[in-house]
């Protein structure tokens, strides 16, 4: 309620400070004695927007205060969401500059109009003659039945139970449309990861495999050129590593008479043992290759498996059917789980409603 309302150079008023009782207050005057003034004082105070020519002197500021009661309103939650100081005895000011700047101020801190008027719907009525009025408002009625009794500070904890529990339902709500969704794709998810996971993928084994398959494929061929390779380097009558052993020796023969046979013989040295290290690799690789018509078929189906895999699910690589196997994972997983949130739920919203209960008895009482 408003307890001190102070006026300072507002229209035909230079200072007026003015103490209302808790009771009933009545302004009586003739026409024109100044009832509307100070009614329009307090409309500027709860952030009505300022007209022109409403200070008396225009090289001073105007100003009004208004110290209000409101223990019990229940504005605790208004002020946080405002970053307000609370307190139950609440100042507000407005100043109004001679350049027609308007500065509001609650509990000595700046607020923006908008904020004043929110406020100010919270604090104060002011009605005429057929305007609809809040007192029609049974929420505002409730509220006033409340304050009066003396329990808003009750109110307001219940209300922030009661918000708590609607929001709880809300989830709840949510939550079981889900998992209604789930259940109905469940099945097909499921199925999608045991595919996924049974396949055993592995990042970078399909270039691995399709060269594996590029040889086994061409076995035969391969083994011929390899053999045909060695026979030319290895023959003990016409092979070029004899042939280059016999050039080798003839330069050798003849260096210390004619010095560029020197230089010749290390380049044929070299040439002979960089051909003796591919005869060497030449033997190894005819070790391992082999036409193997069954690793053939296996390595074929699995490439098989891999491309069909990255159609089903189009994607181009091993590692994005790996992150498609876990998302499916982490769905099945959000799917069995949810039942148990569910049920969590359900349990804190009877804790709420018995708690909401309890304290409505206790204002009930």
């Amino acid at each position: 309620m408003l307890r001190t309302l102070t006026v300072e150079n507002y229209v035909l008023i230079d200072r007026l400070e003015m103490e209302l009782d808790r009771s009933l207050n009545i302004i009586t005057g003739q026409t024109g004695a100044g009832k509307s003034i100070l009614l329009g004082a307090l409309g500027l105070l709860l952030g009505n927007k300022a007209e022109g020519g409403a200070m008396r002197d225009e090289s001073r500021n105007c100003v009004i205060e208004g110290v209000f009661d409101v223990e019990g309103y229940g504005l605790e939650e208004f002020f946080d969401e405002n970053d307000l100081d609370y307190d139950p005895s609440l100042t507000i000011r407005r100043v109004i500059t001679p350049a027609g700047k308007s500065r509001s101020y609650v509990n000595d801190l700046p607020v923006g109009q908008s904020v004043l008027r929110e406020l100010g719907v919270r604090l104060v009525d002011i009605h005429s003659q057929h305007r609809n009025l809040i007192l029609s408002d049974d929420k505002f009625r409730i509220g006033v039945v409340d304050r009066i009794a003396g329990c808003g500070a009750q109110v307001g904890e219940y209300r922030l139970v009661y918000d708590e529990l609607q929001t709880a339902e809300r989830e709840l709500t949510a939550l079981r449309a889900e998992a209604e969704r789930n259940r109905r794709d469940e099945e097909w998810i499921r199925f999608q990861v045991e595919e996924l996971t049974a396949a055993n993928l592995r990042e970078g084994e399909l270039a691995r495999i399709e060269a594996e398959q590029s040889v086994l494929a061409n076995a035969d061929a391969i083994g011929e050129a390899i053999v045909a390779s060695r026979n030319a380097l290895d023959d003990e009558q016409m092979g070029v590593l004899l042939q280059l052993k016999t050039i080798e020796q003839a330069m050798s023969g003849v260096a210390t008479n004619y010095a560029p046979a020197g230089e010749l013989f290390e380049r044929v040295h070299s040439a002979l043992l960089d051909l003796k290290d591919v005869s060497s690799e030449l033997a190894t690789a005819a070790e391992h290759i082999d036409a193997d018509p069954e690793r053939l078929s296996q390595v074929v189906a699995r490439i098989d498996l891999i491309y069909s895999l990255q159609q089903k699910h189009r994607v181009t690589t091993e590692a994005e059917l790996i992150a498609m196997r876990d998302k499916y994972s982490a769905q099945l997983q959000t799917i069995t789980s949810g039942d148990e949130r569910i049920v969590a739920l359900e349990q804190h919203i009877a804790e709420l409603r018995t708690e909401a209960l309890r304290r409505a008895d206790e204002i009930h009482a």
